[in-house]
Order: structure tokens, then C-alpha cells, then sequence
């Protein structure tokens, strides 16, 4: 393998990766036991690392590196998952407390809002509905694992959104 300042050069670093393909398929379907979510996780790890090739130390295991970025790729996945999950039960506490504190037209105009918050785009749904519950954007930041400027543009734009949609019913 020919090393510039440290690294791997891009086409050795390719072959490298391309004999650590098997195994690291491996490791991921034992990790999910499921065939697709194994490759794509696969597939997600080999372009991470490729990516980030400048990273990988020589005097470290090549096979260790990749399956850390494999298992952290896996962890975060899990993660998001059950953020989202969480996120489809906090939907409906959401709907039911905006019900109970308000008059019937402001329920109507409520359930309007809400029937448009559902429709956006998970990515701006959920950063906005925990701003409705009343979450800081520091706050989002971590429970969705995302940067508080992401959460605050996203906010933004789910409410350009809202506030286009609804001026459009009227």
C-alpha cells in the first residue's frame, strides 16, 4: 500500500475496502438480522469510510476501523428509530391537549393546523412538534441529534410552509 503524509491513497484505500466488503456484511446482519437493513448499512459504511479515508491511522486495525463505523452507524439507526417512534406518541398527546385547552373554533382551526403539521416532512414535523410541546431549541438539538442552526432553519421553513398552506384554505 503506497502512503502520502499518512494516509492511504484513494485507489489502495478502494481495494482495501473491497476485501473487507464480506466480512463487514457479515457484522452488520449479525447486528440487524435483517438482509436489507445489512446492506445498506454496509453500503453507508463503505461510503463513510471512503470519504473519510484521510482518517484512518496506519498503525490501527483497517478491519477495526471500518466495523467501529459500521457499529456507529448501527447505534445512531437505532437511535433514530426510537426517536421516531416516540415522536408518533407524542403526535397524539399533542392533538388530544389542543383539543381540551381551547374553544370549538379554535379547536377547528387546531385540528386544521395539526391536519398540516402531520403532512410536512418528518425532517420538519418533528423539530416543530416539540417546539409546539414547548422543548428549547438546544433541546431538540439533542433529542434529535442535530445541530440547533438545523433545528432552528428547519423550524423556520415548517412554518413558511404552514403559514402557505393555510393562507391558501382561506
Amino acid at each position: 500500500m503506497t502512503e502520502v503524509d499518512g494516509c492511504m491513497e484513494r485507489s489502495d484505500f478502494a481495494k482495501a475496502l473491497e476485501q473487507h466488503i464480506s466480512p463487514l456484511r457479515n457484522y452488520a446482519m449479525w447486528l440487524t438480522k435483517d438482509h436489507e437493513e445489512a446492506q445498506d448499512l454496509t453500503q453507508e459504511t463503505l461510503a463513510s469510510a471512503f470519504v473519510n479515508h484521510h482518517r484512518y491511522v496506519f498503525n490501527g486495525s483497517f478491519s477495526a476501523w471500518l466495523r467501529r463505523i459500521l457499529f456507529n452507524k448501527y447505534v445512531n439507526q437505532r437511535k433514530r428509530a426510537k426517536r421516531m417512534s416516540s415522536m408518533e406518541d407524542m403526535d397524539q398527546h399533542t392533538i388530544e391537549t389542543i383539543l381540551k385547552e381551547t374553544d370549538p373554533l379554535q379547536n377547528l382551526i387546531a385540528l386544521n393546523i395539526e391536519e398540516e403539521i402531520q403532512k410536512l416532512e418528518d425532517r420538519y414535523r418533528l423539530p416543530m412538534l416539540l417546539r409546539i410541546r414547548g422543548f428549547k431549541y438546544h433541546e431538540i438539538a439533542l433529542k434529535l441529534d442535530i445541530p440547533i442552526g438545523t433545528v432552528k432553519n428547519r423550524i423556520f421553513e415548517a412554518r413558511q410552509v404552514l403559514l402557505k398552506k393555510l393562507s391558501h384554505d382561506q
